[in-house]
């Protein structure tokens, strides 16, 4: 059996067939995609849309405004000493200290929740940015030396791994695994965290001239 035909290209299988690229404005593709998108998977997706139209704006706006004022007050000096603790200016702390909360106003289920630095994160941030941030730079005289990474460059860069593992989490439902976690264990994490910043700041708060430590024991051998 042999069998022959035509080979077209997309051009002249197109006219041929008469086919008719659409003309739908982006408007009318957005609408017909809302179709079929349901009220409540795009609610849970951005929880915004649920509690926005339910919002007491008479009764909570005054409220929320002078509330708002006070912790964006108190997360000034917060916001600092953390970038601090993450071995980055202080500037930098003030910075990135307005991105999460514009985006949990979109993306957060809970009115109770606090959002913004974290000391804790900031030590382990900190840590890798102290280990990974070159001392010295190639110049016109000397290119043989390696190249450097400033601690913001470095911050930058655990930021954005940290946000792709954390989307990915996301997309999986992964936060129902937090549900395990004892309430001892949590204890313990919140004291061992305690100890560890305070520990870290007796050297600047006593001025000792002492080297950062790393290694085993570097927590209780600050000084």
């Amino acid at each position: 059996m042999n069998v022959e035909r035509k080979v077209y290209d997309m051009e002249e299988l197109y006219d041929v067939y008469k086919y008719e690229k659409s003309q739908l404005s982006c408007k009318e593709r957005l609408q017909i995609l809302l179709l079929f998108l349901k009220p409540s998977w795009l609610s849970k997706l951005l929880p915004i849309i649920h509690w926005l139209r339910k919002y007491e704006w008479k009764k909570l706006l005054a409220g929320d405004i002078i509330g708002g004022m006070t912790v964006a007050v108190l997360q000034l000096p917060q916001a600092m000493a953390c970038a601090i603790l993450a071995d980055i200016p202080a500037v930098n702390g003030i910075y990135t200290s307005i991105f999460p909360v514009v985006v949990y106003v979109v993306f957060g289920t809970s009115k109770h929740n606090s959002v913004g630095t974290f000391a804790a994160v900031s030590l382990m941030t900190g840590s890798i940015v102290s280990e990974h941030t070159t001392v010295y730079a190639g110049n016109s005289y000397n290119q043989s030396l390696p190249e450097q990474y400033t601690n913001v460059e470095v911050a930058q860069a655990i930021s954005f791994t940290v946000a792709v593992i954390q989307l990915g989490m996301f997309v999986l439902r992964l936060g129902a695994a937090s549900q395990l976690l004892s309430e001892t264990f949590l204890d313990a994490f919140t004291s061992s965290v305690a100890y560890h910043i305070l520990n870290s700041q007796v050297r600047d708060l006593l001025g000792l001239p002492t080297e950062k430590r790393r290694g085993s024991f570097a927590i209780p051998l600050v000084c």
